[in-house]
């Protein structure tokens, strides 16, 4: 469970409208899917990248041995501080990655895809939260001054995204629509509007809100460069035999 102490932490200032009617509902419908996509992902590191709400509200259910939550700017739920499109992270060290709705707060969401995929290990997991643009959701975040729903930054399409990431390597496991509820912030109102989240999602699947999107690194093989003793690879219990692995290594050697 979330502690007092991180009840009282707060994302960024732009991001004030989580703390009333409609934000906790979001923040509470998405805590429970990424808590969902967790449930497969293992491995020694995650890194959430972005304040998104409580600062250990998605990270909690990390089944991983270690987990951080990374921030562009000082804040006392933050354990690291740094740049999304510049990662203070090593390459092929981290084993899944949050990026709750920080492509949509960043001015470079393709470097900042570029640095997931960087510092991922191979069949390591990225999961991203965004809006639809295709949306009320959207419509409001364009057309209403004052009611950005993350920053200033252009959302992204769910197929965009996709692209960007098989670009990069990382392909798309599984992506779930939701959010059908009403921009509206007042209670009232969102009480009236309870049924559209199953109606929307039964009904009207392209009005979804918002989308979580779940990828994982693909494991590319290298091209041999060098003369090829034409040695077929032989992998035992995860290990590839010691004579395949000289033969590799006078291969490099010879480049």
């Amino acid at each position: 469970m979330i502690s007092a102490q991180d009840k009282n932490l707060k994302s960024q200032p732009d991001d004030a409208w989580l703390d009333g009617p409609l934000g906790r509902i979001l923040l509470a419908r998405e805590e429970a899917l990424v808590e969902q996509a967790l449930e497969q992902v293992f491995g020694f590191q995650l890194i959430q990248i972005g304040l998104w709400g409580e600062a250990q509200r998605f990270v909690q259910h990390s089944k991983t041995l270690r987990s951080a939550v990374l921030s562009p700017s000082e804040n006392p739920g933050a354990t690291l501080i740094g740049d999304p499109a510049e990662l203070p992270v090593a390459s092929d060290s981290v084993d899944a990655v949050i990026l709750p709705h920080t492509l949509e707060k960043t001015a470079h969401p393709h470097q900042a895809l570029r640095e997931v995929q960087r510092v991922l290990v191979g069949e390591g997991h990225v999961i991203v939260l965004g809006f639809s643009p295709f949306s009320l959701w959207g419509l409001r975040h364009k057309a209403i001054p004052g009611a950005r729903l993350a920053s200033n930054h252009p959302m992204l399409t769910e197929r965009r995204l996709c692209d960007w990431l098989h670009l990069l390597g990382l392909e798309p496991v599984t992506s779930q629509k939701y959010f059908y509820t009403m921009p509206v912030d007042r209670a009232s109102l969102l009480r009236k509007c309870e049924g559209l989240e199953q109606f929307g999602h039964r009904w009207w699947r392209f009005l979804n809100g918002a989308y979580m999107l779940v990828a994982r690194k693909c494991l590319l093989r290298a091209a041999t460069v060098g003369p090829n003793w034409h040695v077929r690879r032989r992998v035992t219990g995860g290990l590839a035999d010691t004579a395949t692995r000289t033969a590799d290594s006078v291969s490099r050697a010879s480049e």
